[in-house]
């Protein structure tokens, strides 16, 4: 019994020291500019051996901050953005993680999910103009993880950011990802969206649950939806009328 209870000691005393070697490792590459040997050295500890430590995932965020701009991880600024933020929604979640965030980032850390909101939306809006549909599907999907940060942390009443709904939705289109449009534009029905610029929300919804997924009681449910917000909407009626010849 006293010499398993030493093993036990021992082997625990092993992977602590383990741990700290990693990170002290991790913390080496990432003063001396080897961006590549911090991420395999900072991984190690944050998905194999300590997912709580906090330490490890602050420096996971700071090695990817500084990748942000430097080559060849400068390629996609994005994907760096994405780790950093990754690194502190897992802050946020460990039992002493905000204090963590607090302690490192001052009293008002929270307000990191802004960061990371803007500019995912930002890189989403240029791949729409670039025409880079999924791509800005991508980053959109991004975004929308991150306002579901900023609603639960209490820094917008509103549980649902209905322009970015919108936008993601319209992106999956573009893209011909029509399963995700309909899962947007569902929520967007489902939350009885009623201004002008939605109402094509609707007849896409409508057209693609008759046509696409042969579902002609939910497409009724949301035309008739549809036209209680929009009754002169032309393409509503002309659905209505289809679905009234064709006897479904």
């Amino acid at each position: 019994m006293k010499q398993s209870l030493l093993v036990c000691c021992l082997t625990f005393s092993l992977l602590i020291n383990a741990f700290g070697q990693s990170l002290d490792l991790a913390r080496s590459y990432y003063d001396n500019g080897d961006l590549s040997g911090a991420i395999r050295a900072v991984e190690t500890v944050v998905y194999s051996r300590d997912k709580t430590n906090t330490d490890a995932w602050i420096l996971m965020f700071y090695i990817f901050k500084k990748a942000e701009t430097t080559s060849p991880y400068s390629q996609f600024p994005d994907d760096c953005i994405a780790r950093q933020y990754e690194a502190v929604k897992k802050l946020m979640e460990l039992p002493n993680g905000p204090a963590a965030m607090e302690k490192q980032f001052g009293s008002e850390y929270k307000y990191i999910f802004n960061k990371f909101y803007s500019e995912f939306v930002q890189f989403a809006d240029k791949s729409m103009k670039d025409e880079n549909f999924n791509a800005a599907l991508k980053n959109f999907k991004r975004a929308q993880k991150v306002y579901d940060n900023i609603y639960q942390v209490g820094l917008d009443k509103s549980s649902m950011d209905t322009i970015l709904i919108f936008n993601t939705g319209y992106s999956a289109l573009r893209a011909e990802n029509y399963e995700e449009t309909a899962y947007y534009f569902r929520k967007l029905a489902d939350a009885n969206m009623q201004m002008a610029e939605y109402s094509n929300v609707y007849s896409w919804l409508v057209k693609y649950y008759m046509l696409e997924k042969k579902d002609f009681e939910l497409a009724k449910s949301i035309l008739q939806k549809g036209l209680s917000y929009f009754p002169v909407n032309q393409e509503l009626n002309e659905l209505k009328l289809y679905l009234e010849q064709n006897g479904e």
